[in-house]
């Protein structure tokens, strides 16, 4: 997906749904470092409009901003590059980071925070849960890229 994504010069994000949505197709789109041109996403879209990525309304919006973009190829390319740079921040092990992170914040901390049990955080035995986190998402990576390699040598024989 990542050579389909790099030959486009611009990736389409289509919903198939009538309300905004931020697909899995946004993260993966910029994560190869591609121009993304989406109909409107969602409020909690962690990117910036106009710089990771463009968004555009309707039929007509959607042809507008492609014409401009394919005659203005440096914008293309500085937008693309932002977008690439933003993905980073968004990788399923920079996400268990952020996880790790508040776990250890909460451990240290203190504070009587309502509803959670800050004695049981400090214990051992939360480590073990987060661990079999890291494990689970450092295999499901090592599947996927497996998967990616092995459809990508079939689609290079049948071309």
């Amino acid at each position: 997906m990542n050579r389909l994504f790099n030959r486009a010069k611009i990736v389409l994000n289509l919903h198939s749904e009538d309300f905004p949505d931020t697909e899995t197709r946004v993260y993966e789109a910029l994560g190869s470092g591609a121009f993304l041109l989406t109909e409107p996403l969602s409020a909690e879209n962690p990117f910036s409009v106009g710089e990771d990525l463009v968004e555009a309304t309707g039929v007509d919006g959607l042809l507008k901003a492609i014409d401009f973009y394919l005659s203005q190829p440096e914008k293309l390319q500085t937008i693309a590059k932002h977008g690439l740079g933003a993905a980073q921040n968004h990788t399923y092990a920079a996400r268990a980071r952020t996880i790790l992170n508040q776990f250890r914040i909460l451990q240290k901390t203190s504070i009587c925070i309502p509803g959670i049990d800050t004695s049981a955080l400090k214990k051992a035995s939360v480590k073990e849960p987060i661990r079999r986190m890291f494990w689970s998402v450092s295999r499901f990576a090592f599947r996927v890229r497996r998967k990616t390699f092995h459809l990508l040598e079939k689609w290079n024989q049948n071309e």
